[in-house]
């Protein structure tokens, strides 16, 4: 009997379960086991990723040690290069070929690891050694190379070892003191070994030092503007005349050292004037600066007197530029420098 119980409760049914509490546990442990599989693999390339860069800083020590084996052994080992290369160039009875090529190639390699004062030295006797060669090639009278001949490779060797200790003092001479840059260009001079990309290096790197305050003695001024007018007049690396007066910046040099070289001219001395030429007056020089320097060369007497017989070929192309260029300079000297002029004059002659 149902009458009087009251409403049934409903009661639910029992598929109606909540849905939160069946699915959270396996989430939970899912997530935790692929950050722990990700975590393995992290691991596993950072251990990778340092083996290599461990393995790329041994290789970087130990050819930085090896490097610094050949520098420690530069001052024993490139001196004796040197003084056989020498010794091969200079060879009585004609240059040594086949121990040139041989020498030469080491040289070569060597050229970033001489001394400074041994790579011009090296510089100076390749050129050599290639002048000595076609000389002797002149004197044989052969008029078409034979590429394979020993004198040929000799002397392409030889010019290969300059041009490339060229371009190490080139480098040098970007940190180098005035006196280094100086040595530098004059080498280059003498070796016909200079690029304009040399020349412009080095007037870069005086004309900072310059600017900065450095100063510089008579001696460096003279062979600073011989080197230079040399290496305009003469020619460089196959011919090339390098020129101080390209660039802005070689000009910005040019006018600060045309000041210096100005000032320094009474404090010239002999053997200053013997390291001048007359490429650097007849480019870069004018009037002033030429009636200076023949009444401090007639001071000295510089050429007439025995002890600087030597310089009077220079002190001769020196006088004939000023008496071209300038008809009245001489004249309007003191008179001692146009007695001096004189004298060079009527020692023509005996300079031939």
């Amino acid at each position: 009997d149902t009458q009087g119980s009251g409403p049934m409760p409903i009661v639910p049914h029992q598929c109606q379960v909540p849905e939160a509490p069946v699915p959270q546990a396996p989430a939970e442990v899912a997530p935790s086991r692929r950050a722990s599989g990700c975590d393995a693999a992290v691991q596993e390339l950072r251990r990778q990723a340092d083996a290599v860069v461990n393995e790329h800083v041994a290789r970087r020590r130990a050819a930085r040690e090896h490097e610094q084996k050949l520098l420690q052994d530069a001052p024993h080992s490139h001196p004796l290069l040197l003084a056989q290369l020498t010794a091969a160039v200079r060879e009585c009875g004609g240059p040594d070929l086949e121990r040139i090529v041989a020498l030469a190639g080491r040289a070569e390699a060597a050229a970033y690891r001489f001394q400074a004062r041994d790579a011009m030295q090296c510089m100076a006797v390749a050129a050599e050694g290639v002048r000595l060669i076609e000389s002797a090639r002149r004197t044989k009278g052969r008029q078409l190379p034979d590429l394979r001949s020993v004198d040929i490779r000799a002397m392409e060797a030889l010019r290969a070892v300059a041009n490339r200790i060229a371009a190490a003092l080139a480098a040098a001479a970007l940190d180098g003191h005035v006196e280094l840059v100086a040595e530098v260009l004059v080498a280059m001079a003498g070796a016909s070994t200079g690029r304009q990309e040399y020349i412009d290096a080095c007037c870069g790197r005086l004309l900072e030092l310059l600017a900065g305050g450095t100063r510089i003695t008579a001696s460096i001024a003279a062979r600073l503007a011989g080197a230079i007018g040399r290496l305009q007049t003469t020619g460089g690396f196959e011919g090339c005349l390098p020129s101080a007066g390209a660039g802005g910046a070689n000009q910005r040099f040019l006018a600060v050292f045309k000041v210096r070289f100005f000032n320094l001219i009474p404090d010239f001395l002999e053997d200053d004037f013997g390291a001048l030429h007359t490429g650097f007056f007849a480019e870069y020089m004018g009037e002033a600066e030429l009636r200076r320097l023949l009444y401090r060369a007639a001071e000295l007497r510089v050429g007439l007197l025995p002890g600087s017989q030597q310089h009077l070929s220079i002190m001769q192309g020196i006088e004939d530029l000023a008496r071209t260029q300038y008809p009245d300079l001489i004249a309007r000297t003191p008179e001692l420098a146009q007695r001096y002029c004189a004298e060079l004059a009527a020692a023509a002659p005996d300079a031939e």
